[in-house]
């Protein structure tokens, strides 16, 4: 799809985004009042009229949230694009609800904002579907034929994951994980748009590359378990295998990041991913290099959304006011709760927008 009125109407509404002037405001403020009041010079100015104390911020954002979800209710998505907007969500209910499962005792989890399907759905989904599995029974179509596509692939690949010996929370997020990208994967593969191609490629490539490194604090290169390499991206699970077999003199990590230099996209963000590479290995800090991945996500959506119209514009925009949601509840939080703002400055994410 062109997208070509949401194009139109989005360049009218991005002009009131919270970008990078609105942020070094907020950081730079005195008081966490001061900090709220910049806010009454973005498209949140009603909801700060309405709810004016900074104790309030989250009322704020959760207005902003459902207002996101509203336009995008409203915006006739194609089935590819709505699944990558949306699938996040139930992937994060899926995983409380096999969490559940296997210990009864966890605490009740929000309901994401975004999803294909309620929560309440998605759980029915996965207890048919559990019994269908553990049965081994082929499901007569009539009875999943009202659970969506995306979410009958996320729960069955889910389910083809999981063993009783493999139910400890860590393990249950890391199979939900695997099966939310593998399902993004597949939608973004039957496609036209070449904005999620490379998106869910960049994306998938990040994730193995993190796991990895999660892996390698507590293995040796060739001691890692790769059956869980997602296989959607740009470096293959055989390239990682033949780096960790390689007798050089090199440690693994710059041999990593040679590898990144030839297999990633070229341009900004293969930079920015090397850079956060050689952060990581200079620092060793992993929420680092959690906050240095997100950057490069971010670098490559900037890039795209200068399309003059189309699937990159729309995401874009989407992806935009999340990120400003984030990075305004980080800078709340942190004003009203007294943290430093060299603190605030070293976890905040870059702005989509100037």
């Amino acid at each position: 799809m062109a997208y070509e009125y949401e194009t139109g109407l989005i360049r009218v509404l991005e002009q009131r985004l919270v970008g990078s002037n609105e942020i070094e405001r907020m950081l730079n403020a005195q008081t966490p009042q001061d900090a709220l009041n910049v806010l009454y010079d973005t498209d949140l100015s009603d909801l700060v009229t309405e709810y004016k104390k900074p104790e309030e911020f989250e009322k704020i954002l959760h207005s902003e949230e459902n207002r996101l979800k509203t336009f995008f209710d409203k915006t006739a998505l194609d089935p590819a694009l709505k699944t990558m907007l949306y699938l996040e969500g139930d992937a994060y209910h899926l995983k409380h609800a096999v969490k559940k499962h296997f210990q009864e005792d966890i605490s009740e989890c929000r309901n994401a904002v975004f999803s294909l399907v309620s929560r309440e759905e998605l759980t029915k989904a996965w207890v048919l579907l559990k019994e269908l599995h553990d049965n081994e029974e082929e499901a007569e179509p009539h009875i999943t034929e009202a659970i969506p596509q995306p979410i009958k692939a996320l729960v069955t690949t889910t389910l083809g994951l999981l063993t009783e010996e493999s139910s400890d929370p860590r393990t249950i997020e890391h199979r939900v994980d695997y099966a939310y990208f593998g399902t993004l994967a597949s939608t973004a593969a039957k496609s036209s748009s070449r904005f999620l191609k490379q998106f869910v490629a960049f994306k998938i490539d990040r994730v193995n590359v993190r796991y990895l490194l999660r892996t390698l604090r507590t293995k040796k290169p060739q001691e890692c378990d790769l059956s869980f390499w997602l296989p959607a991206g740009e470096i293959t699970k055989e390239e990682i295998e033949l780096l960790a077999k390689e007798e050089a003199s090199q440690p693994f990590t710059d041999r990593l990041i040679d590898l990144v230099h030839t297999k990633f996209i070229s341009g900004k963000e293969q930079l920015e991913l090397v850079t956060a590479l050689k952060n990581y290995k200079d620092h060793n800090d992993l929420a680092t290099l959690e906050r240095d991945f997100e950057n490069t996500e971010i670098a490559f959506i900037r890039q795209a959304r200068r399309e003059v119209y189309g699937t990159a514009v729309v995401f874009g925009y989407w992806y935009a006011r999340l990120k400003a949601i984030e990075n305004i509840h980080l800078i709340m939080a942190g004003k009203v709760n007294g943290l430093p703002g060299e603190e605030m400055r070293r976890r905040i994410r870059l702005p989509l927008t100037a």
